[in-house]
């Protein structure tokens, strides 16, 4: 079994700290901390996320957002528990998938492995149905994956999937290289 630690920190040093009261510029997820966006705060933690204790749940709760909350009360329970990364026995693969994950949601994480997977696969594999989720045909197909065939093709399709968000919306231009190197594997200097 995949370990969360590792996962979480991994994603961690890719997502970085407070992005400011309005975000990144080309960036439609706000006020982001730690990869947590303002509309992830308020729909998990809800009134809990209100960390300044002015009774509002704002940007400054963002910004004053700990660490072990994001780990613990977001991370595990949203983006590692509920999809089922846990389940994965390759560390590198999990991983992978988790900061995906966080980056893009789980159904879009999960599907991105699918079909790298179906890029990977052995001969005699059958294909797997990209629905999302991951479920025994999934974790028995990673098993019966080449571990560096599969962390490859999952690189080019997670990059794929980018170029694909550039491509619908020209203003994320300014995030193709962060994003490509996110992409990459072996997991790069500034993946």
């Amino acid at each position: 079994m995949a370990n969360f630690d590792v996962a979480v920190e991994h994603t961690f040093g890719k997502e970085g700290g407070f992005t400011g009261e309005h975000g990144l510029p080309g960036d439609s997820g706000g006020p982001t901390n730690m990869g947590v966006t303002l509309q992830t705060l308020r729909s998990v933690l809800r009134a809990d996320a209100d960390f300044n204790h002015d009774g509002v749940v704002d940007w400054k709760d963002v910004e004053a957002l700990p660490r072990e909350v994001a780990k613990e009360k977001i991370y595990r329970p949203r983006y590692w528990d509920a999809p089922g990364f846990g389940a994965i026995r390759k560390q590198a693969v999990a991983t992978k998938a988790f900061d995906l994950d966080v980056h893009a949601g789980p159904p879009t994480a999960i599907a991105v492995l699918q079909r790298a997977v179906n890029e990977a696969r052995r001969t005699g594999m059958g294909f797997l149905r990209i629905d999302g989720q991951i479920g025994p045909l999934t974790l028995q197909a990673i098993e019966r994956c080449d571990d560096e065939l599969l962390l490859r093709a999952f690189a080019a399709e997670q990059a794929s999937f980018y170029l694909a968000l550039i491509e619908a919306d020209p203003a994320k231009e300014g995030f193709r290289r962060n994003w490509l190197a996110r992409a990459r594997w072996p997991f790069g200097r500034n993946a």
